[in-house]
């Protein structure tokens, strides 16, 4: 793996490690365990599908959405939730109060 700031002297020696180098993000965080991460937001947010879909589970509450075009979802402000996109998604979001 190449080592992050060296130079190689010759330039056929750098070729050869970038071909041999995987992306950048991956040779980043090889070897590393990534946690889930623990944001509770501050405030609440309003959500409308516009194109695509996804999932959504409220982990404070146990309840799963399915919002497709045109569904409306509020998250309320402290809920912690996680989502998943099933495909490219466009949506309408705004912020709302603080907590």
């Amino acid at each position: 793996m190449p080592i992050i700031g060296a130079k190689d002297s010759n330039p056929i020696q750098q070729e050869e490690s970038a071909n041999k180098s995987a992306c950048a993000l991956c040779c980043l965080v090889k070897n590393r365990k990534l946690d889930p991460i623990e944001i509770i937001h501050r405030f609440g947010h309003d959500l409308v599908v516009l194109k695509g879909s996804k999932r959504v589970w409220n982990l404070s509450k146990k309840a799963k959405n399915d919002p497709g075009i045109g569904d409306y979802l509020f998250t309320p402000a402290g809920d912690v939730h996680r989502v998943k996109y099933f495909e490219d998604t466009e949506f309408f979001y705004q912020v709302g109060r603080e907590m």
